[in-house]
């Protein structure tokens, strides 16, 4: 009996290849869209009104009469909590996909990675005198 779809080293080789390949397209892709992102998120948190601007309807009469509604722009002294949420929620997918992208260890995983083995890692520091006493946290 014969295999279905055996594929010859050089085969296996060339699949691996190709694969690799639109990975790192699909990264690269990825890199792409969170710098655009990043650069969107950024221009809007330079309006310093960004989150105070509101879309109203408003309505009034023409001079025929008729009833009319406009679609306007004010900038209130509110600020909608709902956008802000929504905006720190985008700023943390595109960190997320950008530490992705660049491979950027979390500060957690960093502090983690240099503690003794089941040992969590403190922030003090350690001062060593030239007598060989220790003082720190």
């Amino acid at each position: 009996m014969m295999r279905k779809n055996k594929k010859t080293y050089a085969e296996k080789c060339g699949a691996l290849l190709d694969s690799s390949i639109r990975g790192a397209r699909r990264l690269e892709g990825l890199g792409k869209l969170s710098d655009a992102l990043g650069s969107v998120i950024g221009d809007a948190l330079a309006d310093s009104d960004q989150f105070r601007r509101y879309i109203v309807t408003e309505k009034g009469r023409s001079a025929e009469g008729e009833s009319v509604q406009e679609n306007v722009e004010k900038i209130y002294g509110k600020v909608d909590f709902k956008s802000v949420k929504e905006a720190a929620g985008a700023i943390s997918a595109v960190a997320e996909s950008i530490k992705t992208v660049y491979q950027i260890p979390d500060f957690k995983d960093i502090s983690s990675a240099a503690a003794p083995e089941g040992e969590e890692r403190g922030g003090g520091i350690t001062v060593s005198f030239e007598s060989g006493e220790e003082w720190g946290e």
